[in-house]
């Protein structure tokens, strides 16, 4: 670890910054060159490094200042319209008699209201999505002060010992001192879709281009194989990224329902084109002979600017934009981050959530509780990752284990040995880095009286084949005195039927048929109690062996069988009642064994058969059934599926595929790299913040910062709000505008004599009466019911038939009403005219009050609803 005091050169700060030529340094080279070790740097070096090149982040294109940005607000074509209404009634007060400068003025100042609402509104929606990038921004591991530590990736300098695994991002471009297997896609940058393997040898050709640079790693590329560690060289603007993508684009996705209200605003603009000429027509022969040409022009213009306005919802896509950012803050405290706008609405539509087992519905503190080594049954007391507790033998003639007998012995060296994690100790609460089975497995070697180091440091690592769902496995190779021995864990019923030999006792003895049948019974007896089963195994070598075939762990010595147990979280077990009420389908996907499956499914309630005569072994399905099965055969019995078992991600597409061929809209989690084509496919991928890789935070729509079911079911609650309200807000904004249509033409062709109300007024009512109430609507609390009705048709459109029901009979009710309150004031004020208007403007006014708290809900009285107090305020 570089020392606090050591002080950089000038030279050798330009030389970190400007090399670009790692590639043909050598590993120790470039360390010195660096100035770090492979401890990795201080925490006094780190900060300053930090303040001198700055955050490891790519440069934002400029934004528009705010000047601009305000502006901005000015050229919808609602408020162009609004504005060149303004300038004619300015060219009219020039021109004749009549002066509309307080029409003009009042105009304005509604206009510039308007523009002010929406530009602190659009900048808070602005911020809260930005806040919510911020908390998706991919962690890193790195070695600082000789510790794994876990970092935002904006954090890292050059210098830093990036500790790289398969699935991880990586963050900065690298050079690479240790390599086991290491592989990374690089398409993103080179093209190639194979990825690269990445090794510790100095590359001769000064000239390489970026992908025969097979000793370094690139910000932004994926590590889709392997382990290794690699020394920063270059971040932000200094890495290959930041010269080609020195603009990354700053435009926030819009989504469908963001798209469809654009697309109505725009239909219903050329309708109030439209209806204003012929109004505007239907006034000049209407008024034929009563007034005089010039007055009748105006006043017939004034009536159609009046209509064109009623028409015109021109809050609604500042409230749009609103109740979605607020929706997303919202979900963002219940601790679902939405990356992507259009999974706020289609979460509303959700029929399926496939969900992992593991640190979803569990809790995800693995614990070894039993274990079957050399013929022998142990328990193990202590829960969750602190190491106290003791093994014991299961039998009462025998409480205390001699943890010096030759099987135990080995089993201890499979834990710490064939293992990537972490265990460490951070405030008094011991955490795991990696996986949490692996850390479950540190954790009771600890118990054991094992030093992990120690172990570390006598049985140095020389080879490793990593874990992949097709063999089921993961070995390593260490050296042993002058041998060379592999230790290999992995599924139970594919080691056992591998393996030549087995323990028994002190002694290593053949694997007979009668003794893998004990093993078997013994795996079956943990997974029925939902146990996660993992077996041990040992092979020694003669060196000659190719790592990388596929007979390299077969005739394995098995030392024995680990039952590792996760508890059901109770907050999940209840989520999922809620979303079984809500008509959403349960689907409990895992790696584990059948019986455990089945076993913690029913812990949970999620094993319910569809029909009353299916069996709960039909509503189970394997990986090797569903291999069995063709596409036809599958998607019929798919609906019918609560538990799938022993599962690849490569059957996580097939279930996908086969779900949504039958109509369903599906969510489903993930965490590894294997997991992200899933996670594409799916209508709504979820990933996992703490437990997940980067790979799968990038390919999914929403992200779990705790990584819990009961988040997926709080989001999918959230969706459905968000979709409710906007209902909501369309129904009063529009209803607004109807009862104004029917105001303006009803008193056109039956009572010509005035205009009802002036464009101002018809103005206030659309921006300031419809605003702030429409806005409050937005954040309407959730009803009782919303999560006791079924999905909503992906199909469905926003203006359903029930809501233009609604909007017809709201309005319907508010212009007659309207209607009647002008015709009274014509007939008791004949010669006020301004009175009636008054009369008229006032009872609208009044009527839309009311309008708004029918809004609130479309099956329920108002006095049976929660409060709003944002509604309150608005309407006062």
């Amino acid at each position: 670890m570089v020392s606090d005091e050591e002080e950089d050169s000038p030279s050798e700060k330009d030389a970190i910054k400007k090399d670009t030529r790692w590639f043909t340094l050598s590993t120790e080279a470039v360390l010195e060159k660096l100035k770090t070790t492979r401890d990795g740097l201080s925490s006094s070096e780190i900060a300053k490094r930090l303040q001198r090149f700055g955050p490891n982040k790519l440069k934002e294109p400029p934004k528009p200042s705010a000047l601009l940005e305000f502006l901005g607000q000015f050229t919808s074509p609602p408020v162009l319209m609004l504005i060149v209404a303004m300038i004619i009634l300015g060219a009219l007060s020039f021109l004749t008699s009549e002066k509309y400068w307080t029409d003009m003025v009042v105009i304005f100042i509604v206009i510039f209201l308007n523009a002010t609402m929406g530009y602190i509104q659009e900048n808070k929606a602005e911020k809260a999505i930005e806040s919510l990038k911020r908390m998706t921004a991919p962690k890193v591991r790195v070695v600082r002060d000789g510790d794994v530590q876990v970092i935002e990736s904006e954090d890292v300098v050059p210098g830093d010992m990036l500790s790289l695994e398969e699935g991880d991002k990586v963050p900065a471009d690298a050079r690479v001192v240790e390599s086991v297997a290491l592989e990374v896609d690089e398409s993103m940058l080179t093209g190639e879709t194979v990825p690269v393997r990445k090794d510790t040898e100095a590359v001769t050709d000064t000239k390489a281009q970026i992908a025969d640079r097979t000793n370094m790693v690139f910000m932004g590329t994926i590590v889709t194989r392997g382990r290794g560690s690699a020394g920063v060289t270059g971040t932000g603007m200094g890495t290959e990224m930041g010269k080609i993508a020195s603009e990354v684009s700053g435009e926030d996705e819009e989504t469908p329902l963001q798209k469809k209200i654009e697309g109505l605003s725009k239909q219903i603009a050329l309708l109030a084109v439209g209806a204003v000429i012929v109004l505007f027509i239907i006034r000049m022969l209407v008024n034929t002979g009563t007034v005089s040409t010039g007055n009748k022009v105006i006043e017939s213009f004034l009536l159609s600017v009046s209509l064109a306005v009623a028409i015109i919802p021109e809050g609604l896509p500042i409230v749009m934009l609103v109740t979605l950012a607020v929706g997303m803050q919202i979900m963002a405290k219940r601790n679902a981050l939405v990356r992507k706008l259009p999974a706020v609405e289609t979460l509303g539509s959700t029929t399926v959530i496939c969900s992992d087992k593991t640190g979803t519905l569990t809790k995800n503190q693995m614990t070894v509780k039993e274990m079957w080594v050399g013929g022998q049954d142990l328990s193990v007391t202590g829960d969750g990752y602190d190491p106290e507790g003791q093994i014991l033998c299961s039998q009462e003639e025998c409480k205390e284990v001699d943890t010096t007998r030759p099987a135990l012995v080995h089993a201890l060296r499979t834990m710490v040995l064939c293992n990537d994690s972490h265990l460490m100790k951070k405030e008094d609460k011991w955490t795991v880095v990696g996986d949490p089975t692996e850390g479950s497995l540190l954790v009771l070697s600890q118990k054991a009286g094992a030093s992990a180091s120690t172990i570390h440091h006598a049985l140095p690592r020389c080879g490793e084949r990593v874990f992949d769902p097709t063999r089921k496995m993961m070995t390593t190779v260490h050296i042993d005195s002058h041998k060379q021995v592999a230790y290999i864990k992995g599924a139970p019923e594919v080691m056992i039927d591998i393996a030549a030999k087995t323990f028994e006792g002190d002694q290593v003895v053949a694997l007979t048929p009668e003794l893998k049948e004990r093993l078997l019974k013994v795996n079956s007896a943990y997974a029925d109690k939902a146990f996660r089963v993992l077996a041990l195994g040992m092979k020694e070598l003669t060196g000659s062996e190719d790592i990388e075939s596929e007979d390299f762990e077969k005739g394995l010595t098995l030392i024995g069988l680990v039952g590792i147990v996760d508890p059901v979280r109770k907050d999940a077990k209840d989520a999922i009642q809620v979303a079984l009420s809500a008509g959403i389908k349960v689907v409990m996907i895992t790696g584990d064994q059948k019986a455990t499956a089945k076993s913690v499914a029913k812990q949970l309630g999620i094993l319910k058969t569809k029909l009353r005569k299916q069996k709960e072994d039909e509503a189970v399905l394997t990986g090797a059934e569903i291999d069995e099965m063709s596409e036809e055969e599958f998607a019929d019995i798919v609906e019918g599926i609560s538990v799938y078992a022993r599962v690849s991600p490569d059957h996580k597409m097939k279930i996908i595929k086969a779900l949504q061929a039958k109509g369903q809209v599906v969510a489903m989690t993930g965490d590894g790299v294997n997991d992200a084509p899933a996670l594409r496919a799916s209508d709504i991928g979820i990933a996992m913040g703490k437990g997940g890789t980067d790979v799968a935070r990038e390919a999914s729509d929403m992200v779990l910062t705790d990584d819990k079911f009961s988040s997926i079911v709080g989001a999918i609650e959230e969706g459905r709000r968000i979709f409710d309200n906007i209902r909501k807000f369309i129904r009063y904004q529009l209803s607004t505008n109807m009862g104004a249509i029917l105001l303006l033409f009803t008193a056109t062709l039956a009572l010509p004599g005035i205009i009802p109300m002036y464009p101002v007024q018809v103005l206030w009512v659309n921006l300031m009466i419809d605003g702030p109430p429409a806005i409050a609507l937005g954040l309407e609390p959730m009803t009782q019911d919303l999560m006791k009705r079924k999905p909503r048709s992906p199909k469905e459109s926003i203006l359903s038939p029930r809501l233009m029901r609604g909007i017809f009979f709201n309005g319907l009710c508010m212009g007659l009403a309207a209607v009647i309150l002008f015709w009274w004031g014509i007939r008791n004020y004949e010669n006020d005219p301004a009175h009636t208007q008054t009369l008229t403007f006032t009872g609208f006014v009044m009527f839309q009050m009311i309008n708004v708290y029918n809004c609130r809900s479309m099956t329920r009285s108002v006095l049976g609803l929660k409060t709003n107090r944002f509604l309150v305020v608005a309407v006062v």
